[in-house]
């Protein structure tokens, strides 16, 4: 009988485990985590990097992939697309405990993200805009990044002696 190799890779696949990304992948992946929704010119700033394009690049090979979900209104050009975690970032998550600070009990989320309303998406798009300003505000100010604490509501899931309704950000 006649095998067809491909359709048994396939099938693998589907059952192991995500393979290790790159770093820059994985330094995505936690961002999208952290802050729900970001677009192109946030992930840019965020990673430090001086190329749009190459950041481009890398959130549609990730989207792809399923690791990140693209939200995008062709009609309206001036607004970039926004992004969030796939099911394929849930899964590389859930394989790699060793990842600190990602709290698996909150990452089924990425199943209902998609149904979130648009003020949702803009208010966590914001979000990252107050912790990129509060970066160039450290910076500017002479101090070092690591001096700025900054916590989203993911972060923040699972601390003891949190007010009962946990803010969006805390720093």
């Amino acid at each position: 009988m006649w095998h067809d190799s491909r359709k048994t890779n396939k099938t693998l696949d589907k059952t192991q485990p995500p393979k290790k990304l790159k770093p820059h992948f994985e330094n995505i992946t936690i961002l999208s985590y952290r802050f729900r929704f970001l677009n192109t010119e946030q992930f840019q700033i965020l990673l430090h990097h001086k190329h749009k394009e190459r950041i481009r690049t890398w959130l549609n090979k990730l989207t792809k992939d399923k690791y990140l979900k693209r939200y995008y209104r062709k009609k309206l050009d001036e607004e970039p697309a926004a992004f969030s975690l796939g099911t394929m970032g849930r899964k590389y998550f859930l394989a790699r405990p060793e990842i600190p600070d990602i709290n698996t009990t909150i990452l089924d989320r990425v199943w209902r993200e998609s149904k979130y309303t648009k003020t949702f998406k803009n208010h966590c798009l914001f979000l990252v805009h107050v912790y990129i300003s509060l970066l160039k505000f450290v910076k500017g100010a002479g101090l070092k990044e690591e001096n700025l604490k900054f916590f989203t509501n993911a972060d923040l899931q699972g601390v003891q002696h949190l007010l009962e309704q946990k803010p969006d950000a805390y720093f």
